[in-house]
């Protein structure tokens, strides 16, 4: 036979362990905690939306603005990424050279603007 002492140490620890596994299940799955991956990936898309804001303003505001623009209305969506890469838009200032996902965000910008 147990004694009371060592039963409720017993059934204390595995309640601290119960608690604790259960505290960490609710925050990764509410948002509260993050992991590494899940972080790195947001942080990853936080850096493409950036680099896209960039693409599209330096199209809108570059030399020939206009024309390319309208050029980039007229392409169809297949069209649009590849013009962007060979404009040199989507190459971030120090890089040397364009990166596809941002030209797609950028196209998918732009698209949008254009719709509005």
């Amino acid at each position: 036979m147990e004694s009371q002492t060592g039963l409720a140490a017993k059934y204390g620890l595995a309640g601290v362990f119960v608690g604790v596994i259960f505290t960490f299940m609710i925050g990764v799955n509410g948002g509260f905690l993050m992991t590494k991956s899940n972080s790195e990936k947001k942080a990853h898309a936080a850096v493409l939306a950036n680099e896209a804001n960039i693409c599209v303003a330096q199209i809108s505001s570059g030399p020939n603005a206009q024309e390319n623009l309208k050029s980039f209305k007229a392409m169809n969506f297949t069209q649009r990424d590849e013009f962007i890469e060979k404009g040199g838009w989507s190459r971030m200032p120090g890089a040397t050279a364009g990166d596809g996902e941002v030209a797609r965000q950028c196209a998918e910008k732009l698209a949008a603007i254009e719709d509005k």
